[in-house]
């Protein structure tokens, strides 16, 4: 748990995504935050493995409750950039790479790109490709 690096929102403004400096993106649905019976706290998933069977019976976190949080990308997140209409989002760290996450798959990241020489403290996108 760290301080939040950078946040953007989808066209619509329907999801939030949040970048922090303990390496997570967290990706929330707005539109959660106002039904009934669904949680209004953060709550880590269980990683014991006899209860993996039973989490897979579940809603997962994103269905139940509008949340989703990446795993630990062992880097600090700077900045956040939505790309390709929004189905891909653009990540800048502390190490100077890149990294590209997919939509609807925010566990971890679909691509990276290495090389600038020091970290990557904003984007700003120029058009959608």
């Amino acid at each position: 748990h760290d301080y939040i690096t950078d946040f953007e929102t989808d066209g619509d403004g329907s999801t939030l995504f949040a970048s922090s400096a303990d390496g997570t993106l967290s990706v929330f649905d707005v539109r959660f935050a106002g039904r009934r019976g669904t949680p209004r706290s953060v709550v880590l998933p269980c990683v014991d493995p006899h209860e993996a069977q039973q989490q897979k019976a579940k809603k997962s976190t994103w269905e139940s409750s509008g949340y989703a949080r990446s795993d630990n990308q062992e880097d600090e997140l700077l900045s956040l950039s939505l790309i390709k209409n929004s189905k891909k989002l653009l990540v800048g760290t502390q190490d100077g790479m890149l990294s590209l996450f997919s939509h609807g798959q925010w566990g971890d990241m679909s691509d990276r790109f290495p090389g600038h020489p020091a970290s990557i403290d904003a984007l700003l996108k120029i058009d959608e490709d």
